[in-house]
C-alpha cells in the first residue's frame, strides 16, 4: 500500500482534511478487499551436515522437503560395497512451496516469514542445522591436477532444478522417504552409510504447530529458531550452543524466571532429572555464558577459570545432556497442545 500525503495550507479546515484521510483510508482497504490473490511456487535451498535426505516429504500446511539431486549420488566403494559418503559431510534440501498474495511484495514478504519457520521446524523435528550458506570464497584443497594444491573458490551449490515453477507430484523427481521411530532421550551419532529420515510424529508434530494459536505459534518458532541457531553456532562453540538451547526452553516460559524454567523442564523433559542440574544449566551455563562471558564447554579455557573447568570435571556429558534436555522439552510441550 502507498504511503498516504497530505499537504494543507493553515487556513484548511480540520474537518475537510479529516474526511479526506479517512476517504483514502478506506479506499485502500476496499482495493486490498477486493485484490484478487495470487499463487507462486517457491524453492528454498537450505545446507545442513549430516547424512542425505532419504527422499520426498509431503508435510501438513502445504510444503515439502527433499534432497537435491546430485546429494543422492555421493558414494563411496568399500569391500565392493557402496556407503553414502557422508558423516559430516554438507548436503542440501529443498523447502518447496506455495505463496498466495495480493501482489509481488505481499507474496515475497510471506514467502520470507514462512520459509523461515518451515526451515526452524525442519531443523528442530529433524535435528538438523538448516543453514543458508553465506556468498564468499574460502580456501579449499583441490587435486583437480592430480597433485594437492590450494585454492581459493565460491562457497555454493549449483542447481539447474531451481527454477521448477509448480509444486513437483509425487515420484517425480525424487521417490518417497521412510520414517523412523526416533529415541529422542539420546543424542544419535551419525554414520556413513545411513540416511536421514523424518521422525514417525513428523506430520503430528507440523499438525499441532498449524493449530496453535497467533502467540504461541510466535513463541514456538522463536524457541524453534533458537534451537537452529544452536546447531549451526554450536559446532564451533559449544558453551554458545548449549546457552542457546537453554534460551530455547525459556522462551516458552512466560515467567522468564529460573523457578519457572525448572518447572518447565522438570514437566516435560520424559525422566528423572536432578533439579541442581537442570538449575545448574540455567545459572551456571546460559547465564555465566551471556552475562559473564564464561565459557562452560571448556572451549577457552583460558577465559574459563578453574571453577569452570572443575565443573566441566563434574558434568562431562553436559553438552550432550543440554542438547537432549532442550529438544524433549521442546518437543514434549508442543506435543501436549495436540488434539490427535
Amino acid at each position: 500500500m502507498l504511503p498516504i500525503k497530505f499537504s494543507t495550507k493553515k487556513e484548511d479546515d480540520l474537518l475537510i482534511l479529516k474526511d479526506k484521510a479517512q476517504e483514502e483510508i478506506t479506499n485502500a482497504l476496499v482495493s486490498v478487499i477486493n485484490a484478487k490473490e495470487t499463487t507462486q511456487f517457491f524453492r528454498e535451498k537450505y545446507h545442513y551436515f549430516g547424512n542425505p535426505l532419504h527422499g520426498e516429504y509431503y508435510l501438513p500446511g502445504g510444503f515439502r522437503i527433499a534432497p537435491a539431486y546430485t546429494m543422492q549420488e555421493e558414494y563411496i566403494e568399500m569391500d565392493g560395497q557402496k556407503y553414502f559418503n557422508s558423516t559430516h559431510g554438507e548436503h542440501v534440501l529443498y523447502i518447496d512451496h506455495e505463496v498466495s498474495g495480493f501482489n509481488s511484495m505481499h507474496i515475497h514478504e510471506k514467502r520470507k516469514v514462512n520459509s523461515s519457520v518451515y526451515a526452524a521446524l525442519i531443523s528442530l523435528f529433524l535435528d538438523i542445522n538448516l543453514f543458508i550458506p553465506t556468498s564468499e570464497e574460502r580456501w579449499v584443497i583441490s587435486y583437480d591436477t592430480g597433485e594437492r594444491a590450494s585454492r581459493k573458490m565460491n562457497l555454493g551449490y549449483a542447481d539447474d532444478h531451481l527454477t521448477i515453477n509448480r509444486m513437483p507430484k509425487k515420484g517425480t523427481e525424487v521417490s518417497s522417504g521412510a520414517l523412523r521411530l526416533v529415541d529422542r532421550t539420546v543424542v544419535e551419532i551419525e554414520s556413513t552409510g545411513y540416511h536421514l529420515k523424518c521422525p514417525k510424529d513428523i506430520r503430528k508434530l507440523v499438525r499441532t504447530y498449524s493449530n496453535l494459536n497467533d502467540a504461541e505459534k510466535k513463541k514456538y518458532f522463536n524457541a524453534a529458531k533458537f534451537y537452529q541457531i544452536s546447531l549451526d553456532i554450536g559446532r564451533r562453540y559449544p558453551s554458545a550452543g548449549m546457552s542457546y538451547q537453554i534460551s530455547a526452553i525459556d522462551i516458552l516460559n512466560t515467567k522468564h524466571t529460573a523457578q519457572e524454567y525448572k518447572k518447565l523442564v522438570l514437566q516435560y523433559f520424559p525422566y528423572e532429572i536432578d533439579e541442581e542440574y537442570v538449575m545448574y544449566l540455567y545459572q551456571n551455563v546460559r547465564s555465566a555464558h551471556f552475562h559473564e562471558g564464561i565459557f562452560p564447554g571448556g572451549e577457552n579455557q583460558i577465559g574459563a577459570g578453574l571453577n569452570a573447568l572443575i565443573q566441566l570435571e563434574k558434568y562431562p556429558n553436559i553438552i550432550r545432556d543440554t542438547k537432549v534436555i532442550c529438544k524433549n522439552v521442546l518437543i514434549n510441550w508442543l506435543l501436549s497442545k495436540s488434539s490427535e
